[in-house]
């Protein structure tokens, strides 16, 4: 709803000479994964073939990516396991849609040089993510790529949208001056006046709207509920198992089925998927209100994690993985696979240029010997260095 302009400009993928690459970037809450199903369902409409890939879902290697690409297409009756074969043999014109791509971020750089440029012309891209694309995607593709902003969603459509989500008419202007149009903001604010039509929404600082929109909703939720939205903020999927051994005092089964009727949840191939900047706002007021409950929390996660990791299968190692790294405090780790909203930072293999800088950090944090022995390294393996 309200993105008449921004699917017009999508839709150009699919004509014979439109371009090769689109990048949506907005805002967490902006409605970009709303956008790319709209966008999916009228491109099939027009004849394309679709194929769909969240990449918080995907391992942030090139196989990793391959590999998911090869599980979303049907099997090739030849026994084909080339996923690029398959996917340009899906008709004349396929479009193949990558969301959260800053959940990839590692793969940056093989993305633009490498993968999207070996596709067949009549394969195109888009992707979606939080952040703008970097200024070499511009200078790589050229008038090949549609630079795509996602602002909020003009006041027209939210005089559309609220009252579809329960607002009373009267309310609606209320409510806009708080949400300002994000589309996240504006469910959460219809979802908490529906259960307390009385809240006090013109206290909310419109500098930080979904951080206390956030708070507002989870202040209404009965007592289990907000036990167990508190327990699964901290992870990075919670499942059932989890859950269980989160809250071992509750019925793991219920407080799965609580959480998934929440405006803000819904269920992904490994597990419930909170909106990240729900799950941000809730993990920050645990932490600040109550760091030993949260300690306790992510103790247990960490020790139940710890034990599936050791019998995960093969197919299930990267998901066991990302759920560790999810753990980890450390910002320069966990954001590298799990990027905050207000950070951009790229990573990109290294080049004869970093030799340098990597020689001089590693004098600075390691003994001679190894310093000398990652000098080596680079001479021998230099695509082995990321920077």
């Amino acid at each position: 709803m309200g993105r008449d302009r921004e699917l017009a400009a999508l839709l150009r993928l699919v004509g014979p000479d439109g371009p090769q690459v689109a990048y949506v970037h907005g805002v967490a809450g902006a409605g970009k994964s709303a956008l790319l199903r709209s966008f999916a369902a009228r491109a099939r409409a027009r004849g394309a073939a679709t194929v769909q890939l969240d990449g918080a879902e995907v391992e942030p290697t090139a196989r990793g990516l391959r590999d998911a690409l090869a599980a979303a297409l049907p099997e090739a009756p030849t026994g084909d396991r080339d996923a690029v074969g398959r996917l340009a043999a899906r008709g004349e014109c396929v479009v193949l849609s990558i969301d959260a791509v800053e959940r990839l971020r590692l793969l940056e750089d093989w993305l633009r040089r490498t993968f999207i440029p070996s596709l067949p012309q009549h394969v195109r891209v888009v992707l979606a993510g939080r952040e703008r694309p970097d200024p070499t995607w511009a200078a790589t593709y050229a008038d090949l790529l549609i630079d795509l902003p996602l602002g909020n969603l003009p006041a027209a459509a939210v005089a559309t949208l609220l009252p579809r989500l329960g607002v009373a008419p009267c309310d609606v202007s209320r409510v806009n001056r708080v949400a300002r149009g994000h589309p996240l903001s504006l469910q959460l604010a219809a979802s908490a006046l529906a259960a307390r039509p009385d809240l006090p929404l013109e206290q909310v600082a419109t500098t930080a709207v979904v951080d206390q929109l956030a708070g507002l909703y989870v202040e209404g939720l009965d007592r289990p509920t907000r036990q167990a939205l508190d327990a699964a903020a901290l992870v990075r999927r919670p499942t059932r198992s989890l859950l269980r051994a989160l809250l071992p005092d509750a019925d793991a089964d219920a407080a799965f089925a609580r959480l998934e009727a929440l405006p803000f949840t819904h269920l992904g191939s490994d597990g419930l998927v909170l909106h990240d900047a729900v799950r941000e706002a809730l993990d920050a007021a645990l932490r600040a209100g109550d760091p030993e409950r949260r300690r306790r929390l992510r103790t247990a996660a960490y020790r139940h994690l710890r034990s599936e990791l050791r019998s995960a299968q093969a197919g299930d190692v990267w998901r066991a993985t990302a759920d560790m790294l999810h753990l980890i405090d450390n910002p320069l780790i966990r954001d590298g696979f799990f990027p905050p909203a207000e950070q951009r930072y790229a990573v990109e293999p290294a080049g004869e240029r970093d030799r340098a800088a990597i020689a001089g950090i590693a004098e600075r944090h390691e003994p001679d010997a190894g310093a000398e022995l990652l000098a080596a390294w680079f001479g021998a393996a230099p695509e082995c260095f990321r920077v």
